[in-house]
């Protein structure tokens, strides 16, 4: 059965098509937009997770690296559930993930390699951000987690504010909440893969 979240991303994408205004700032996405489940499940697997807000990644990295290096870290947790899980074999790697994350508007971040930007942060950060990093691994009932990385590209087009992003092109600005984004993601089960969208917001 195709996931109710293809639907859902279909008309995400769709809108970021439509033909804008120019010289208009369009503001933030409506209050009524309300934020994506946190949570996913397909089978046995289960996912869920959260974006790290700027006083969470001072206190996870002890740097906020939104402000720093414009990467939006997010916490991933994917275990097993259900008969089954004790016997499955499901392996999961960054790599082989496809790993996304689609802003309010449609734009989609890529899942970058830390040592991408580690040379711009000071060593203990550095080393907070390597050991806290999501490696995957061989799936179980316990959680596998650990933190993806989003690079906010192309970086001329935003600004930080906050938890926020402000987002300018062909004369139009948006406010975009980055805690009302949806990270996407690929499980191989049964040799097939199968789709994974979840909110991020706590």
């Amino acid at each position: 059965m195709k996931s109710p979240w293809l639907a859902i991303l279909g008309l995400l994408l769709a809108s970021c098509g439509s033909s804008r205004p120019t010289g208009t700032n369009l503001g933030a996405p409506p209050e009524s937009f309300l934020s994506y489940p946190a949570h996913s499940s397909e089978g046995i697997v289960n996912a869920s997770a959260k974006y790290a807000y700027p006083a969470d990644q001072k206190r996870e990295f002890l740097t906020n690296i939104l402000d720093d290096v414009q990467i939006i870290p997010v916490e991933l947790r994917v275990n097993l559930r259900g008969e089954g899980a004790d016997e499955a074999q499901i392996k999961l790697t960054p790599d082989s993930m496809n790993l996304r994350l689609y802003l309010q508007n449609g734009v989609a971040l890529s899942n970058v390699d830390i040592d991408e930007f580690m040379g711009k942060l000071a060593k203990k950060p550095a080393i907070e951000i390597r050991n806290k990093k999501f490696n995957g691994g061989l799936l179980k009932a316990a959680d596998t987690s650990g933190y993806l990385y989003f690079a906010i590209h192309p970086k001329d087009k935003f600004q930080v504010e906050g938890d926020k992003l402000i987002y300018t092109a062909d004369g139009v600005t948006r406010s975009l909440d980055i805690d009302r984004s949806l990270l996407a993601f690929d499980v191989i089960i049964d040799d097939h893969p199968r789709p994974f969208y979840v909110g991020i917001r706590p």
